[in-house]
């Protein structure tokens, strides 16, 4: 019932706004049911709820066997008791999950929605009608998409022509659209300076199994690279190795490089994808007697689920609610809209137990 009432409520919105644009005089005759319902896209007895609801409030009469008439004209489409305008939010079914980060921004972003008296919808990504709507809704605040793999499903670039805001989120760029993402190579560039101000050597970058940087997650893992290699290259250091992990395909590679680094008594810096990676590391690690931190260094970069965030790990992360607060930021200004227009939030460092601190070394933050 309060999901119905969701929907009348931005129905009588745009009833409102109509009766302000168009028929902005007591008297003017609305559309039919029918046609407010094909122009509306929802059922007819929603409107005709609407209606009903409006005509209470003394927006509308209806006249028997001749229609929908103005009484009076609303100061704003909210003066009625419904809500200004819809944020919506569109995701894939498996990135909303309890722990995804996905799942803190849809709360942030809904929170401010309900803060500025706008609709909040939450949308399947999948449903390509659904999102064809949203772009053309008059009283939309905005869309908010996740920034991939959207692109496989949306012709962004057909939607130029579309007034309502767009704007992508995540870990990389989108370049059909505004967006919001993490600054990745910033991100490897401060891991890389934290760790060398804590005496850490021996760096070695571990990459997901089959990386493909011409791919939007490979380029992600790429620019962090790069960070980290344009750090150590300016301090006149180096990666020793660059390695792939997987827990299913490949594992030999690196366990095999721990192997010799501790008969050599020499003492490695691994620098991994995220907390999830590092984990599994540690984890096969200690089954062959090999222990963080006493036999290498780990750090790693996001944190994905809460387990991850309660993980005793280093790591490089943003804040989720900047993030949101960033998509709203780009959603109230037009022109950074239409230049498809690039917000990159800075990652900061989260302590944990398996990088040993230096004593005679500072801990910059970031």
């Amino acid at each position: 019932m309060r999901h119905n009432h969701r929907f009348i409520n931005e129905v009588k919105q745009r009833i409102c706004g109509m009766v302000m644009d168009q028929f902005n005089t007591p008297g003017d005759k609305l559309p039919s049911i029918r046609m407010l319902t094909r122009k509306m896209n929802c059922s007819p007895m929603t409107v005709v709820h609407a209606v009903r609801e409006l005509v209470a409030e003394g927006v509308l009469e209806t006249r028997p066997k001749s229609g929908i008439f103005v009484s009076s004209v609303p100061s704003s489409p909210s003066s009625s008791g419904a809500y200004l305008k819809t944020l919506y939010f569109f995701y894939y079914p498996s990135a909303i999950q309890a722990d995804a980060y996905h799942t803190d921004i849809f709360h942030f972003l809904s929170q401010e929605a309900a803060w500025k008296r706008w609709n909040f919808r939450l949308e399947n990504l999948l449903n390509a009608e659904i999102f064809r709507q949203a772009c053309a809704d008059p009283y939309a605040a905005g869309i908010v998409v996740p920034a991939y793999p959207q692109r496989i499903q949306l012709n962004l670039d057909a939607l130029s022509s579309s007034d309502v805001p767009l704007v992508a989120y995540g870990m990389g760029p989108a370049g059909e659209t505004a967006c919001v993402c993490p600054d990745n190579y910033q991100a490897g560039w401060d891991l890389a300076e934290l760790l060398l101000n804590r005496k850490a050597s021996e760096f070695c970058f571990v990459l997901p199994f089959e990386t493909n940087p011409a791919a939007p997650a490979g380029r992600i893992y790429w620019e962090r690279y790069h960070g980290v290699t344009d750090f150590l290259r300016s301090r006149g250091e180096k990666l020793q190795n660059t390695l792939s992990w997987s827990v299913n395909h490949e594992t030999d590679s690196l366990i095999a490089l721990l192997k010799r680094y501790r008969s050599e008594r020499r003492h490695p810096t691994l620098i991994v994808t995220n907390c999830s990676m590092a984990k599994e590391i540690k984890l096969l690690a200690r089954g062959m007697g090999i222990f963080s931190p006493q036999d290498f260094t780990l750090a790693a970069f996001c944190r994905r689920g809460m387990d991850d965030r309660n993980a005793s790990i280093p790591c490089m992360d943003f804040s989720h609610e900047e993030m949101a607060k960033a998509i709203l930021h780009l959603l109230a200004l037009p022109d950074l809209i239409r230049n498809r227009s690039r917000i990159m939030v800075k990652m900061k460092f989260e302590e944990g137990d398996s990088c040993p601190s230096s004593p005679e070394a500072s801990f910059p933050e970031c």
